[in-house]
């Protein structure tokens, strides 16, 4: 729905009781409905990546279940497997090492990441991004 101005009649008194309080309604609703959509858009199109998942060496491997996610990774009790799905088009993963120890954090593909089956973080607090094209994965 888009966002339509609702303007006053410019015949009626500006705050002319009930009359003024449900156009105000109907705006924040209007808004409500405008803002709704906006995030509907960026989420669906997975460049919105609110959905943040901490890992620690205790979830590993840990398989991954959505489209799209942020994955903070603390790999300081040992190395860290991070499984993902099979390719979806649009797919979009964050994945950050956030600790100072030299563990790995593997991020492992059965459709490929850069034309491997994995990709390994092992520099403090590295991070990459992989987004799925229509057969493998690639680190954007």
């Amino acid at each position: 729905m888009a966002l339509l101005p609702i303007k006053l009649n410019r015949n009626e008194p500006a705050l002319s009781g009930n009359r003024f309080t449900l156009r105000v309604y109907e705006f924040l609703d209007r808004l409500l409905d405008f803002v709704n959509t906006i995030n509907t858009t960026v989420t669906t199109n997975g460049s919105y990546l609110a959905d943040v998942t901490e890992i620690a060496f205790a979830d590993s491997p840990y398989t991954v279940t959505g489209v799209s996610g942020t994955f903070i990774v603390n790999a300081s009790g040992g190395a860290v497997t991070i499984n993902l799905p099979a390719v979806v088009v649009n797919n979009y993963f964050v994945v950050k090492k956030a600790d100072t120890t030299l563990n790995t954090v593997t991020v492992s593909s059965s459709d490929n990441i850069d034309g491997a089956s994995t990709a390994v973080l092992t520099v403090p607090y590295e991070a990459i991004s992989i987004v799925a094209s229509s057969t493998t994965y690639n680190i954007v």
